[in-house]
């Protein structure tokens, strides 16, 4: 993800959709972002957080003609790959934090 506040922007949702996936990893519904959603069109997209999704698990799906990036159920099983990613987001998403470059693939 990018450096700097739009980077740390992006943490904070990456954030949010990680927790999600923890808290109820066998609902569907926290699994699936749809692109044209706000945040996510506006904060994690420009940002390149479509590239930590992806080494997450997520891929991408058409769904009544729109994209979506969606987390497979083994990938929403895989607790420690999830937690890593929370313990990586977090100090991104501080507030007032630096924004260190984020490499998902390290």
């Amino acid at each position: 993800a990018a450096a700097g506040p739009a980077g740390r922007d992006c943490a904070v949702v990456l954030l949010k959709y990680v927790e999600a996936v923890l808290r109820q990893p066998s609902l569907p519904r926290v699994r699936a972002i749809r692109a044209g959603n706000a945040a996510f069109a506006g904060r994690v997209a420009p940002a390149g957080g479509v590239a930590v999704l992806s080494a997450l698990g997520f891929h991408e799906e058409r769904r009544g003609g729109e994209p979506w990036l969606v987390l497979c159920d083994a990938g929403a099983r895989d607790a420690a790959r999830l937690t890593r990613a929370l313990d990586m987001l977090r100090p991104l998403a501080a507030p007032g934090a630096p924004a260190p470059a984020f490499d998902p693939f390290a």
